[in-house]
């Protein structure tokens, strides 16, 4: 059986987490999904990018999560940063916050640059232009004005955490490790730095400084379920089937009811688990829990466990 698996990493920075998407066949390229989150409901566009959901972006007024072909970014993170503000926001980032909502970063842009305008000295209008320029895939743009904002307040882990990203993005895994670190010495409990540092480090195959990361989620979050799935995926590559079948089932137990694709990955490790540990029949099971959840390289391993009695 082919064992090549894709590197492709969704780190995501909301609630859930990354998930590493591990696939038996070879592949240079495997679509990604956008989750577009409205109270709990999940509308699945495959392989759509950012940009071509703009339009149906702008008919609905509390998204508050992009994801997008492994570069994501959660909308909120303005939100976030105007709830630890001592002071009321102006009207300005009132007007850019509604538009992020809408999808609409370039009216957004104009509004925080009206903010700047009217007050250089505000940390948070250099912060949510380097968010909108992220989005509008002007990384350069967003770096400058991030540097900015940590310049002005160095506490400002979300700062430091999407300066790493950015980098993540371009494959430069050093400087992306070095703002992650930065980010987790501000603040220790912040999962998406530490998804970021546990993604670097699988995919150079440092299996047990992965598994560290993921553990560390797991203290901080016990019901991160993507935390358990990619702690399983390190197990399984260091042949400790049983803790990888283990880590699979509670993260299964834990996925949301509507994660359908990431309930389906689940099982079929715990198959190919324990299709390793010689236990076809719960092998089968597995596989066949793994199909029924819409996963579809599942039918072939499926097969070849039936073709091997």
């Amino acid at each position: 059986m082919i064992k090549t698996r894709a590197a492709f990493y969704l780190i995501n920075m909301n609630n859930y987490g990354m998930i590493i998407v591990r696939q038996r066949v070879p592949t240079q390229f495997i679509k990604g999904n956008i989750f577009l989150r409205q109270e709990g409901v999940k509308i699945s566009m495959l392989g759509i990018h950012i940009s071509e959901a703009q339009e149906w972006i702008a008919r609905h007024e509390n998204i508050v999560i992009l994801l997008a072909l492994g570069a994501i970014f959660v909308i909120a993170a303005i939100d976030e940063a105007i709830k630890k503000r001592p002071n009321k926001p102006n009207k300005y980032q009132l007007a850019a916050q509604k538009y992020t909502y809408r999808g609409d970063f370039r009216s957004a842009r104009i509004q925080i640059e009206e903010a700047i305008a009217q007050d250089p000295s505000d940390d948070l209008n250099y912060f949510a232009l380097g968010v909108i320029f992220y989005e509008l895939k002007q990384p350069d743009k967003a770096l400058y004005n991030l540097r900015q904002a940590i310049s002005m307040n160095r506490d400002n882990y979300d700062g430091w955490f999407l300066i790493g990203r950015i980098y993540y993005d371009r494959y430069n895994y050093e400087k992306a490790m070095r703002y992650f670190g930065i980010a987790l010495d501000i603040n220790p409990k912040m999962t998406k730095a530490l998804f970021g540092l546990a993604s670097i480090v699988f995919d150079r195959n440092q299996f047990d400084v992965a598994a560290m990361y993921y553990r560390r989620i797991i203290e901080i979050d016990p019901k991160k379920a993507n935390a358990y799935y990619n702690l399983g995926g390190c197990y399984y590559e260091k042949g400790m089937y049983n803790e990888s079948i283990k880590m699979h089932k509670i993260a299964v137990d834990l996925f949301h009811k509507d994660k359908v694709e990431d309930k389906s990955y689940a099982y079929y490790w715990m198959g190919d688990a324990n299709r390793e540990l010689g236990n076809k029949e719960k092998a089968a099971e597995a596989f066949k829990l793994s199909i029924k959840w819409g996963y579809k390289g599942a039918v072939e391993a499926l097969r070849d466990l039936e073709r091997s009695k």
